[in-house]
C-alpha cells in the first residue's frame, strides 16, 4: 500500500508551492488522515494531510487552527494547521507543520470539523 507518509516533492516542484504566501523548504506528498494521530484533532471527513517545512526565520506567522491558502503551480487549496513543531530536516532546524486539506460542499463552501466556515 502505497500512502505517499514520508515522501516529499522533489526540490522544483517545491519551488511551485506557497503556503501562506511563502515559499516552504519542504513539503511532503499529501498523506491519508488516518495515518494522523487523534491528539492532532484532525477531520476525518476533510481531506488528506501533509507536512510543510520552513528554514527557522523565513515561516509565515500563522498557528494552530488558522486556515490559509496553499497553491501548487497557481492551484489554491485551503488548508487548515493542525499543529506545528520546531524540529531538524535535512541537519536544517525548521518550523515544521502539519496541515489538512480542507473539503467544499455543493454551495463552494469551505468545511470543517463538520462546521460551515468562511
Amino acid at each position: 500500500m502505497n500512502t505517499n507518509e514520508g515522501q516529499h516533492y522533489d526540490q522544483e516542484e517545491t519551488d511551485m508551492i506557497l503556503f501562506a504566501g511563502s515559499k516552504p523548504f519542504m513539503n511532503s506528498l499529501q498523506y491519508n488522515v488516518c495515518f494522523i494521530d487523534s491528539k492532532f484533532n484532525p477531520d476525518f471527513l476533510a481531506g488528506d494531510c501533509m507536512n510543510i517545512a520552513f528554514q527557522l526565520g523565513k515561516e509565515p506567522d500563522v498557528r494552530k487552527g488558522h486556515i490559509v491558502d496553499w497553491s501548487y503551480d497557481g492551484q489554491v487549496q485551503k488548508v487548515k494547521i493542525l499543529d506545528s513543531a520546531m524540529l531538524y530536516v535535512k541537519g536544517i532546524r525548521t518550523r515544521t507543520y502539519i496541515v489538512q486539506f480542507l473539503e467544499k460542499d455543493e454551495d463552494d463552501v469551505f468545511i470543517s470539523d463538520n462546521n460551515r466556515i468562511d
